[in-house]
């Protein structure tokens, strides 16, 4: 089991000389589910989160996958160690589009996280509530 902080300690990003290399040719620690339920994939999740809360899968070419909020959020925040530019999503799409802002890395992304964060923002949602309950349902 990899644990997060040992390879991104915060300590660690002001020299890149310090940094500790990734351990490459890891076994797996999971493959993600092909059914699409999503009981399983919760579970898997849950299990993962508890076992192994950076888990490494060579499905997709390979991945790292930080299955706990605190992980995620410190690399979300350390985009001097961790891009999103060259992987977001896995799988990527299989047209090699990049998805703003997940396939963007800072400052480029930071037009398209203001449009969304405007869009998004809680009083502009609650104001939308009333009008999204008066469209008639999907399911009749």
């Amino acid at each position: 089991m990899v644990q997060f902080s040992t390879f991104f300690s915060p300590s660690l990003t002001a020299a890149p000389s310090t940094q500790p290399a990734f351990p490459h040719n890891l076994p797996d620690d999971f493959t993600i589910s092909e059914l699409n339920d999503p009981s399983i994939l919760y579970a898997q999740f849950d299990d993962l989160r508890v076992r192994c809360p950076v888990a490494h899968s060579s499905q997709y070419g390979g991945y790292h996958l930080l299955t706990r909020y605190h992980d995620v959020k410190s690399a979300a925040a350390d985009n001097l160690t961790l891009i999103s530019s060259v992987k977001a999503v896995i799988p990527s799409d299989p047209r090699g589009t990049r998805r703003p802002p997940l396939n963007y890395d800072a400052p480029a992304h930071t037009p398209f996280k203001t449009a969304l964060e405007r869009t998004l923002k809680p009083a502009r949602i609650k104001g939308l509530k009333q009008f999204w309950k008066s469209m008639p349902s999907a399911n009749g």
